[in-house]
């Protein structure tokens, strides 16, 4: 189903984004495989775990689509203007629960300066995860 689309794309394994691609437009349609998703801004649980379904999400000029998948945990730090100054800002973790409650994530961190810190070793990766057990 998902190969011929070409008006959306995904961003890694937890990411599926949605632009509006049309002038004037204010909504899009947004095939979900079968799965847990969650609309990024909202929380909204989008599509069926049972089968791959369409849905229309909400476009204005201002937001662009996106949704995350149900057992991803993303990293992010909040913006500055530049990256020296983002690294002194704290982590925040987008926590998506999939079906069993669960979820799972990595970050690979270095120093942001120097050059082949994966051939050096100067780097360090975190490992999240997340489950609800109620």
């Amino acid at each position: 189903n998902c190969l011929s689309i070409d008006y959306q794309f995904m961003v890694g394994n937890g990411l599926l984004v949605a632009p509006a691609l049309q002038e004037g437009q204010t909504s899009v349609e947004a095939y979900f495989p079968a799965s847990t998703w969650y609309d990024i801004n909202s929380g909204e649980i989008l599509g069926s775990t049972t089968q791959g379904m369409t849905v229309t999400m909400d476009a204005p000029i201002t937001d662009i689509p996106v949704a995350i998948h149900g057992g991803t945990i993303i990293p992010t730090q909040i913006p500055a203007l530049t990256t020296t100054q983002s690294r002194k800002n704290p982590f925040v973790l987008w926590i998506a629960l999939d079906e069993d409650n669960s979820s799972s994530g990595n970050l690979y961190w270095d120093d942001g300066i120097s050059l082949q810190t994966m051939e050096s070793g100067k780097y360090t990766t975190i490992e999240y995860q997340a489950s609800d057990s109620s």
